[in-house]
């Protein structure tokens, strides 16, 4: 059990700033790297939150831990979530995986980094998550899943992602049931209908219960206050395509002559065979783990969303 203080200590706030030279300073005189204030946060968090690397990577070596046990009453997400939620940097997420962080831990909601990532942060960061095999069937306490919340704030590279990582499963994570329904008509826009509509493992039998799903999804399309014919028109292919039960070698054609399928996605590759494995791990460690190319990545991530924040 960590040493609970009521207030910060030192360690605490030099991490907190990221001031590297007095960390190394504390850490050289003895100071504990898993002090806890009366709040559950660890100077990992702390370190998280001030966003330097270099720091996260001395209290880490130091002996801090990257999942701290709570005490009784208190709820706090992990320094990971922390890093992953606060400074969105990819060599400090990084860092915290290498010193066995647990990748799916949660927060007091069943939120897992992953979640997070899928709500609003950039592919880079998933990518990493799922390299350290964060699990896509991991659900919030409310039943949600990283593709439900990709699809419910239109994260659209992520979603892609997640939905290309499903060939790494033997199983499939929970994609369908009458909710995704209720939940595409009610958040998805027009580009994420499409991305579903691309792939595969929404292709299901359409029996009753299906049919009366998609009935009540129409409904709560039509209520939509941003509502309009595009995405009826988008959402009515969606529906099509998961009624229509092509084969898999059709489904590819015809997503491909639509422009629905994306030449390079996995989708469109034998997951088994030696070459899609190769491509694979080639896209997971394409990046070196030097810090200029996490900065590349992390500044690329930040423009991207920039990007499409001025788009809409």
């Amino acid at each position: 059990m960590p040493n609970v203080l009521p207030t910060h200590s030192s360690l605490n706030w030099a991490a907190a700033r990221g001031n590297e030279e007095y960390v190394r300073i504390l850490l050289s005189y003895g100071a504990d790297p898993n002090s806890m204030d009366n709040t559950g946060r660890t100077v990992l968090h702390q370190a998280a939150d001030g966003g330097n690397a270099e720091v996260m990577r001395l209290v880490l070596e130091a002996g801090g831990n990257p999942n701290p046990v709570m005490p009784v009453g208190i709820f706090r997400s992990t320094p990971l979530f922390a890093a992953v939620t606060n400074c969105k940097s990819t060599l400090i997420v990084k860092h915290l995986l290498n010193f066995k962080a647990d990748v799916n831990g949660c927060g007091p909601e069943g939120v897992t980094a992953l979640h997070d990532v899928a709500r609003s942060l950039g592919p880079h960061l998933a990518r990493l998550l799922l390299k350290y095999k964060a699990d896509l069937n991991a659900t919030t306490h409310d039943g949600k899943t990283p593709i439900i919340m990709a699809i419910i704030y239109n994260n659209h590279e992520v979603l892609k992602l997640l939905l290309d990582h499903l060939y790494q499963y033997t199983s499939r994570p929970r994609l369908r049931g009458s909710d995704l329904f209720q939940t595409i008509a009610e958040h998805a826009d027009i580009e994420t209908i499409k991305i579903l509509a691309a792939t595969l493992h929404l292709k299901s039998h359409f029996d009753t219960s299906t049919a009366r799903a998609v009935i009540s999804a129409r409904e709560t399309l039509q209520r939509r206050p941003d509502d309009s014919e595009g995405l009826s028109a988008a959402f009515e292919e969606l529906i099509v395509i998961v009624e229509a039960e092509p084969s898999d070698m059709e489904s590819n054609e015809s997503l491909m002559e639509s422009g629905f399928l994306s030449c390079r996605s996995t989708w469109n590759t034998d997951p088994d065979s030696v070459d899609a494995r190769k491509m694979m791990e080639k896209e997971f460690d394409s990046d070196d783990d030097t810090v200029e190319s996490e900065r590349w990545e992390d500044a690329k991530d930040t423009f991207e969303t920039s990007r499409a924040e001025l788009k809409f």
